[in-house]
């Protein structure tokens, strides 16, 4: 399985113990190595943006994302995901800097698999491997220079 950053997006998010619908996809929560997706931001309507761990993700459908219990949903717990859910941490957009300080471009999309590990980024310039992703910041999306 690999999946884009765009093509999750709206995915109806549902609790697997209640077939209850939390949701939909909004964005994730990506680690500071860029390399991980460590929750999954969720949208709800008419009320505030809130968050799903990985680990709580059981499936990653074409359909839908299903998560083990409501009660893994949480609000935003800290700095860093505050920003991820604002917007101002996030793997689409950013800018991608080499380690020698060289711009490559911007990312458009991101691909990751069933655990949650980026497996890709494309961009402007063409497709980058995961294993050359050192560091996601603010500012950018920092690569090993070829």
């Amino acid at each position: 399985m690999s999946v884009t950053f765009s093509d999750a997006d709206a995915r109806t998010v549902v609790s697997g113990d209640t077939a209850e619908t939390l949701g939909e996809v909004r964005g994730f929560v990506v680690d500071r190595t860029g390399r991980q997706i460590e929750a999954v931001h969720i949208a709800k309507r008419g009320r505030r943006s809130e968050l799903v761990p990985w680990s709580a993700i059981t499936s990653f459908g074409d359909d839908a994302v299903v998560v083990s219990s409501a009660d893994q949903v949480h609000r935003v717990e800290d700095d860093r995901e505050l920003e991820a859910v604002r917007g101002h941490i996030t793997v689409r957009g950013s800018r991608v800097l080499d380690a020698d300080g060289f711009e490559r471009g911007e990312v458009r999309d991101a691909m990751f698999g069933a655990d949650g590990r980026l497996t890709g980024i494309l961009t402007d310039d063409g497709r980058i491997a995961a294993d050359r992703i050192l560091a996601l910041g603010s500012y950018a999306l920092v690569i090993r220079a070829n």
